[in-house]
């Protein structure tokens, strides 16, 4: 997705992120656009995870030292760490130092190995419970729920493939950031500028 420019002076206040160029460079190009691929994936679970209990920009200025860590979130590397490689990344300040998040990424690499080994894929996986879009955006954060029926059956179908640390409410976090909902707010910069992209695009030529 092309980044949305957006001024300052004029623009209604973003969802989140108004304030941190970092915060609203993801919120402006990377939230609720349709994400696909398993290392992609698999990275959104891991700093999903990670981000539980504290604010996602802390997550977002540690992404890259994430990326570095965990070998690009490549499941096969990921899935070969041991316990030297968790006490080493322990050690890594440029990280969230969380044993229970970093062996959960490790478990989360083994299972996506043994979901290749049977066939399986975690975009088909994780693509298969994208609910209807919505008739209506929601108007305030107090229509966003934290996690629904669909959430639910994803943290469910995770589980049982052997992922960890995917409850439904980290599964709807997991769904919002991957596009498969899109969550906007009606009064969003974003969704004003794609309405008015929309409306002066010139129709193709019969």
């Amino acid at each position: 997705m092309t980044a949305t420019s957006l001024d300052p002076q004029t623009a209604p206040a973003r969802c989140f992120g108004d304030g941190d160029p970092l915060y609203e460079a993801y919120h402006d190009t990377e939230w609720g656009v349709p994400v696909h691929g398993e290392s992609a994936l698999l990275e959104r679970l891991a700093l999903e995870g990670f981000q539980s209990g504290l604010s996602w920009l802390t997550v977002l200025r540690k992404r890259e030292a994430f990326r570095s860590a965990f070998v690009g979130f490549d499941a096969e590397q990921v899935a070969a760490f041991g316990p030297d490689d968790v006490e080493r990344l322990l050690q890594d300040a440029s990280i969230i130092r969380n044993r229970q998040k970093i062996e959960a990424t490790v478990t989360n690499a083994r299972a996506l190995v043994a979901l290749h080994d049977a066939g399986g894929s975690l975009d088909e996986l994780v693509w298969s419970f994208a609910p209807a879009p919505r008739e209506a955006r929601p108007k305030s954060w107090t229509d966003v729920p934290p996690k629904t029926a669909e959430s639910l059956a994803l943290s469910k179908a995770l589980k049982k493939a052997g992922f960890v640390f995917v409850g439904p409410v980290t599964a709807y976090a997991t769904m919002q950031a991957c596009g498969l909902v899109d969550d906007h707010l009606a009064t969003c910069p974003v969704v004003l500028a794609r309405a008015a992209t929309s409306a002066g695009a010139v129709p193709a030529s019969a």
